[in-house]
């Protein structure tokens, strides 16, 4: 459903925010969860990140999932603008995430 490319670290003059925007608004209207994965060749660390996901808003930003690693399922939120941050564990490394949908069989 969606793809990005989030660094080791915050964005040249952000404090968190480690990616650009992606969305989840194309989602099947039945789906029920998300399922994050991060490549396996684009980190050799990539079964020990750590992030957490924000919402892009005007003001302050707001932090809607914590703690996802590769492989987490989390309740499915259904936004425009959410970007990865306070990465923890990617070795100084860049790494690609894929958000997937969790739907009923």
């Amino acid at each position: 459903m969606a793809s990005v490319t989030s660094g080791p670290g915050p964005q040249k003059g952000q404090t968190w925010r480690s990616s650009d925007d992606f969305g989840t608004t194309a989602a099947p209207s039945n789906t029920q969860s998300l399922r994050w994965e991060i490549d396996p060749t684009s980190n050799p660390n990539y079964d020990n990140i750590q992030f957490d996901v924000a919402e892009d808003i005007s003001g302050s930003d707001k932090t809607v999932i914590t703690g996802v690693m590769s492989g987490n399922r989390t309740a499915f939120v259904r936004y425009d603008k959410l970007y990865i941050g306070d990465v923890r564990g990617a070795g100084g490394k860049n790494f690609l995430v894929l958000v997937k949908t969790v739907t009923p069989d």
